[in-house]
């Protein structure tokens, strides 16, 4: 039954921009090894870009604003369009730290446009928008009401995340 009502969930969450994956049922290994009843936790993990996000926020910074190409990868094209409506330049300032460009290249755009626009472009590019944001943010807590928990995964950065969900 709780697959069927996840089941129903994740196809009604693709209509609206987000997949819901499996509920993966945990309990320390110890406690199932020795056939003890414990306590089950569900846990659900989001991908972070393309799930949680309507657009890729790591390909759209590292690749396109990193090189100055809208042609970097396809979701590039919405986050461009958003700068040159604002007058903000969509190319880095300075050469990317060999590190992490995706780090780089955010530190660079908030350098140049400013934490209150990165803040906007991605609500609006990246996130879907205040309506979005909030079907995302009610279904979250309704799940979070019945016990689940969440995780973000990505193979991006967690800090670029972290900073865009502040």
């Amino acid at each position: 039954a709780l697959r069927s009502s996840f089941a129903a969930l994740r196809d009604a969450g693709q209509s609206h921009g987000f997949v819901l994956g499996d509920v993966a049922t945990l309990a320390p290994s110890s406690n199932r090894d020795a056939g003890t009843a414990t306590k089950k936790r569900r846990l659900l993990g989001f991908d972070f870009d393309c799930t949680l996000t309507v657009r890729h926020f790591y390909k759209a910074f590292a690749w396109g604003y990193a090189q100055g190409s809208v042609n970097a990868h396809c979701h590039c094209e919405e986050f461009f369009r958003w700068c040159h409506a604002r007058g903000f330049d969509t190319s880095m300032e300075e050469e990317p730290e060999m590190g992490d460009p995706m780090c780089s290249a955010l530190e660079d755009f908030c350098r140049q446009a400013g934490e209150d626009a990165f803040r906007d472009v991605f609500r609006e590019v990246f996130l879907g928008g205040d309506d979005r944001i909030s079907l995302v943010a009610r279904w979250l807590e309704r799940l979070q009401r019945q016990g689940v928990e969440f995780a973000i995964v990505t193979a991006g950065t967690s800090t670029a995340v972290l900073r865009g969900l502040a």
